[in-house]
C-alpha cells in the first residue's frame, strides 16, 4: 500500500496492487500491471508493455514511451 507516498515499481513482470492513495506512481522495465485505488499527483511510465489503472484521482500522466511513437496502457 502507498500510505499516501510514492509508489516506484522497477523491474519486469510485476503485478502490484496498491489499495491506498498514491501521492506518485512511476513505472520502470517492462511487462508490469499496476492497480492503484487513487492516484494523487502524477503517474509517469517508462519502459515497453506497462499497464497503470487507477479508480480515482486526477493524475498528470506521463508515457516516456509515446515519445518513441509507441504506447503503454494507462
Amino acid at each position: 500500500d502507498c500510505n499516501e507516498s510514492a509508489l516506484i515499481v522497477n523491474g519486469s513482470g510485476n503485478t502490484i496492487t496498491a489499495l491506498d492513495t498514491c501521492w506518485a506512481v512511476t513505472v520502470q522495465g517492462s511487462s508490469n500491471t499496476i492497480v492503484a485505488d487513487d492516484v494523487i499527483n502524477d503517474i509517469t511510465v517508462y519502459g515497453s508493455d506497462q499497464a497503470v489503472f487507477y479508480k480515482n484521482g486526477d493524475p498528470v500522466v506521463w508515457d516516456r514511451r509515446r515519445e518513441l511513437g509507441m504506447m503503454n496502457r494507462i
